[in-house]
């Protein structure tokens, strides 16, 4: 690719001459470079003192002419050499005299080919000015090559392509069939007119739109190219105009073909002839216009402003607005559009020139003469307007092309002032440092010597490598993986043992505590991490991606799969062109995503979100756009923990893992505690690794807080509103009492007493907003009572005397709610009551809205719950019982459904996956209606009613209950849990009395006073 070479280490030149002698040469100089190595990667180590410090041997040898003994042997004054890019052989200029520098060395400028003039460096103020002499080759030799690149990439990209001609193909047999053979219909003229309109409109649309989404990210690329010096834009642009035509000839006929021929047009190759070129002619020319908007926008506004843009075009087309009524001062518009003039043109060409009459197949047609319907559509019946239409579009089509083509002039100028400033400022930028006042010069960086380790270990500690950002220092222990045996034998652990002192060594490293852990490592004889990784590691979060590179092919053994490997190298890769983008090195970010990114040919879909960031304006939008941290420490790590998990633990430990371990000690603490009861995740912030976790009993809602005798009769359902503050108590006394929460204390207080059912209040459901609520009565009643809370609104729900509505649930988005019963009624009404659907000979007595807004679930006297849809009026078995199901409730993540079931007690079930789970023992169960609960701050509990006087609590995972409740006198109804306080419990009974339970520190403490 070059034909001469010029490199520099250390701001001197370590290599000048060609190509082919720069292996040779090194091998004189004891750098024997190995034939699998890349001959370009191993001199940038050897400048870099990876092989050891050689510069200045080099140096002495370039300035000794030791590199004129590689150089070819014929002279090559005045001679020619081949341009493997240009393909042409390029004279060269003769050599330059030696100018004399200040090192004492002498610089002699590289003869170069006289066209190969531009850099995107050259600055007009310190750089001399070369005069430009062309492109490297002929425009005619470019436009050839760029026409046929043009027309393999549209061959290439499979999708777009056959998308493309697959959609011509099956719209055009839609349209076909839908205007099927009325062509020659006299009735039906409008029809066609329509069909031939939206054939206009289709062949624009398709032509125009592709072309917005595709070419701006093909101009990012033009001028990246462009800007590089390897086409001119002219050559680019003629040929992806003519690369354009003959797609679009051939979409646009096999769409305009079969319409033509099922819609039953005139079958005369003139007219369909004029048909097809005024198609093409609408295609090219939308097709330009979509590469106008595509070229001076980006896909966001194109998207928008072309659809947008073409509304007037087609309102003003003579299709939807006769062109003979439009206002005279807008006459002026319809000559501005393109649709207009395709479309007459295609009413001409099929209805025009002499057609003679249509059939009418009906009493009366209006337009059986087409002259007549041409006249009605303000339209003239003549070749000279067919000719001007065909003449103005191919106008259009060559004026949008040069507008086009200038606008991207335009850009194109832009972008290449603003890498010429970018260029300018790295050049000034980089000398800054140094004046030209005669000081001091800058001094060399201090180079470390990677050859003053011992090869064997391959840089094996993981002592100075910066873990998870802790920093690094050996002072002076012993590497990793090297075992001290002065002070007395080597340690026999067992691999257990090992891994606790790896653990170990890790979280030491990671708290800075480096000596320590040099220490620990040194006297037990393990290594925190393979030497292989541990360097890799290091690399990594010094941003050295060449050689984090070469490690990872030295890891390639111990990762085993090419997959994991492929997917390393391209986490690699992609950090490395993010941050040359944030550095604003775009070529160097370019020659990633095309020369190492793409032809690992992994995550293509991610590949080209990749490019897409290209054209991020600014360091903020990058980062917004790649939800990415940025250059430095933090973004580095993250990357690393993603590449360890390909790694084995034997090679490398996952990131923090022993506190990984430990939460995960902590989390199984928490599990088994059988009366953990709080929404606070229990860490290793908050929690003592001295002890296990165990809540204290006393911390659990197990006493008697408060007992309220409000109602007279038995008390047979209470539930709590959704956001905790109130709740609701039913009652046989027919009264409906609201309780106020007061979580300080956990005790209730009277809000208000709903009175006047009839029946008695059995069930209760609160909507979602803990605004509305509804009541049920028991078997026999007919009537469901609505109330909103705040404004004690009232409204009865009532379909038929002879009802029997029992149970009632809201919907998720409490604008709708279900009742029913055990006679087979079962409705869905609205908020005011109205009942919006039905379901007959359902015998239900429990309900349950599931949270897809449309399910509902039902318990009914068969034994079963089943799924009903009223708007599908559609349903579906979810489980059977062998016995009653007397009531059942859901959780709040709508997977388990808790059974209260006759004479076997509680049951709960997957309702996803329709099976049994558990069956909980304790209980007293017999034909009377109890209703149990979820509750707990995670749902983790499960709290009943028994008919034994007594509530029972179990955790969700023990069939056996982990407290019983005692201090009613009769059956316990109902247990209702706070879902927002998860220390209150409440439970009501036939003993008239509404109990709350509560932690022992909420307790009442007594008066004080005696008698």
């Amino acid at each position: 690719m070059f034909d001469h070479l010029y490199m520099l280490a250390e701001g001197q030149c370590i290599y000048r001459g060609n190509v082919s002698g720069l292996v040779p040469f090194l091998s004189t100089m004891g750098l024997e470079c190995p034939s699998y190595h890349n001959p370009a990667d191993y001199v940038m180590e050897v400048a870099c003192g990876e092989h050891g410090d050689y510069v200045q041997k080099l140096v002495v040898a370039v300035n000794a002419g030791r590199c004129n003994n590689f150089a070819q042997k014929s002279d090559l004054h005045g001679k020619i050499i081949s341009n493997d890019i240009a393909k042409e052989t390029i004279p060269l200029k003769p050599p330059c005299e030696t100018i004399p520098v200040p090192n004492g060395f002498s610089k002699t400028p590289i003869s170069t080919p006289a066209t190969c003039t531009t850099s995107l460096l050259d600055s007009s103020e310190n750089l001399p000015q070369i005069e430009k002499s062309g492109f490297p080759t002929s425009g005619f030799l470019q436009f050839w090559i760029l026409l046929k690149r043009t027309i393999y990439i549209t061959l290439r990209d499979k999708t777009l392509t056959r998308m493309r001609l697959v959609a011509h193909f099956i719209i055009g047999i839609l349209l076909g069939l839908i205007y099927y053979d009325i062509g020659n219909n006299a009735a039906k003229v409008m029809s066609n007119a329509g069909c031939l309109f939206f054939t206009t409109m289709f062949t624009m649309f398709t032509a125009m739109m592709p072309t917005i989404l595709t070419f701006p990210m093909e101009m990012s690329v033009f001028v990246r190219e462009h800007l590089n010096y390897w086409y001119s834009l002219k050559a680019y642009y003629f040929a992806k105009t003519l690369a354009d035509i003959p797609f679009q000839i051939v979409l646009t006929a096999c769409y305009v073909m079969g319409v033509y021929y099922l819609t039953s047009q005139p079958l005369e190759a003139k007219r369909f002839a004029m048909v097809l070129l005024i198609s093409v002619l609408t295609a090219l020319v939308s097709q330009s216009f979509g590469l106008l908007v595509g070229a001076a926008f980006n896909i966001e506004a194109g998207v928008f402003l072309g659809p947008i843009s073409t509304i007037p075009l087609v309102l003003f087309s003579g299709f939807f607005a006769n062109l003979d009524d439009i206002p005279f001062y807008l006459t002026w518009v319809p000559y501005m559009s393109y649709v207009k003039y395709s479309f007459e043109a295609t009413m001409i060409a099929i209805y025009g020139l002499g057609r003679p009459k249509l059939v009418c197949q009906v009493d009366y047609c209006h337009f059986k003469s087409p002259t007549k319907f041409l006249e009605q559509m303000a339209m003239k019946d003549d070749m000279l307007t067919f000719t001007i239409d065909v003449v103005v579009l191919c106008g259009l089509f060559v004026v949008l092309r040069d507008i086009e083509y200038n606008v991207i002039v335009e850009i194109h100028q832009v972008d290449y002032l603003v890498i010429r400033i970018v260029s300018h400022s790295i050049v000034h930028g980089s000398s800054d440092s140094s004046g030209d006042d005669g000081g001091e010069p800058p001094r060399k960086k201090t180079r470390r010597d990677t050859n003053t380790v011992d090869s064997t270990t391959m840089q094996a500690a993981s002592n100075g490598c910066v873990q998870n950002g802790a920093p690094s220092s050996s002072n002076g222990a012993s590497e990793n993986g090297h075992e001290d045996t002065s002070n007395g034998p080597a340690l026999h652990l067992t691999q257990t043992n090992q891994d606790i002192v790896r653990l170990i060594g890790q979280y030491l490293k990671n708290e800075g505590l480096t000596r320590t852990a040099d220490s620990l490592m040194a006297e037990s004889g393990c290594r925190l991490d393979h030497p292989a990784a541990a360097k890799f590691r290091q690399h990594v979060m010094d941003g050295d991606w060449t050689k984090a590179d070469h490690d990872l092919q030295e890891l390639h053994s111990l990762i085993g799969s090419s997959s994991s490997l492929m997917e390393m190298k391209f986490l690699l890769l992609e950090q490395k062109y993010l941050e040359y983008l944030e550095d604003a090195r775009v070529l160097d970010a370019l020659h990633v995503l095309r020369n190492e990114l793409t032809p690992l040919q992994h995550n293509t879909s991610r590949v080209h979100q990749l490019s897409s960031y290209m054209m991020c304006s600014n360091t903020q939008e990058l980062h917004e756009r790649t939800n990415w941290d940025g250059k430095g420490l933090k973004s580095r790590t993250i990357l690393m923990d993603k590449l360890q998990t390909y790694l084995p633990p034997s090679v490398m430990l996952p990131p923090t893992r022993l506190n990984t371990l430990l939460n995960q000690a902590l989390e199984l603490q928490t599990l088994h505690c059988s009366h953990h009861n709080t929404a606070q995740t229990i860490s290793l912030d908050n929690a003592s690794l001295l002890v296990d976790h165990c809540c204290a009993r006393d911390s659990f809602p197990t006493h008697t807080i408060q007992i309220l005798n409000d109602h007279c009769d038995e008390v047979w359902f209470c539930q709590f509103s959704p956001d905790g503050t109130k709740l609701a108590t039913g009652s046989k006394d027919t009264n409906v009492i609201i309780w106020d929460v007061n979580p300080e204390t956990c005790t209730l207080s009277l809000k208000k007493i709903l009175e006047g059912h009839n029946y008695g209040a059995s069930y209760i459901s609160w909507n979602p907003d803990s605004v509305h609520l509804i009541a049920c009565g028991p078997e026999e009643s007919p009537e469901v009572w609505l109330w909103n809370i705040e404004t004690e609104k009232f409204l009865k729900v009532s379909q038929s005397p002879e009802d029997a509505l029992a149970c009632c649930a809201w919907h998720k988005d409490g604008t709708k709610f279900v009742v029913g019963g055990i006679r087979g009624h079962f409705y869905q009404c609205d908020m005011e009551g109205n009942v919006m659907d039905s379901w007959e000979g359902v015998r239900v007595n429990g309900l349950w809205c599931r949270k897809d807004g449309k399910t509902v679930i039902a318990s009914d006297t068969h034994h079963r719950i089943r799924g009903y849809i009223f708007e599908e009026l559609s349903d579906h078995q979810i489980l059977q019982e062998d016995h009653a199901i007397m009531s059942f409730t859901v959780d709040k993540n709508d997977k388990l459904a808790l059974l209260n079931v006759a004479t076997q007690g509680v049951h709960l079930w997957d309702l996803n996956d329709k099976c049994l789970v558990r069956r909980y023992q304790g209980v007293t169960q017999g034909h009377f209606t109890i209703h149990s609960t979820f509750g707990g701050a995670n749902q983790d509990f499960i709290a009943s009613g028994s008919e034994d006087n007594q509530v029972y609590i179990w955790h969700i995972r023990n069939e056996q209950p982990i407290a019983t409740l005692t201090g009613h006198t009769r059956t316990v109804n109902c247990v209702a849990w706070n879902p927002v306080y998860p220390q209150m419990l409440v439970s009501v009974s036939d003993d008239c009395t509404v109990r709350v339970w509560g932690p022992k520190d909420k307790v009442p403490k007594p008066s004080g006073k005696h008698s």
